[in-house]
Formats: structure tokens, sequence, C-alpha cells
């Protein structure tokens, strides 16, 4: 992709919850997330996370400040 011109990677997360990700319908879970942001930072220099945050049991188990940010760690892959 960065042979290609790409330049920056965007992702999209709705929920760091395995449940919530179930209910609505993806395949995918938390770790998932976490592990693929890794790794493109291991690529990329600018990368982007937009939190989605849509439903009133996402915004009250998380609010906008989840303690789970800790977990994307440097473009090294330490945490």
């Amino acid at each position: 992709m960065k042979r290609g011109g790409v330049n920056r990677l965007s992702f999209g997360v709705q929920t760091f919850d395995d449940g919530g990700l179930e209910r609505i319908g993806r395949t995918h879970r938390a770790d998932d997330v976490f592990h693929t942001v890794n790794e493109a930072a291991k690529r990329f220099d600018n990368i982007s996370i937009d939190f989605i945050v849509s439903s009133f049991s996402v915004l009250t188990k998380f609010g906008f400040a989840s303690t789970e940010y800790s977990r994307f760690g440097d473009a090294s892959g330490s945490r």
C-alpha cells in the first residue's frame, strides 16, 4: 500500500467490548483492533482512529476516555 502512494491509514472503531461487537454483527474482536493498529503503526507514520460512539450503552460503559486506549503501543510495538 505504501509503495502505491498511500500515506495515511484511518480506522473506525465502534467499541472495545467483544459482546457489543457481536451484538452489532462484527466478526472481529477488540484484540484484533489493537493488533491491527499496532501492526499498521510499524509501517505508517500517519494513522488515525475514529471512535464511533453511537449508542447509549457504549457511551456509558466507555465514555470518551476509555482506559483501553493505553493498549495501543508506539510504532516499535512496545507498550
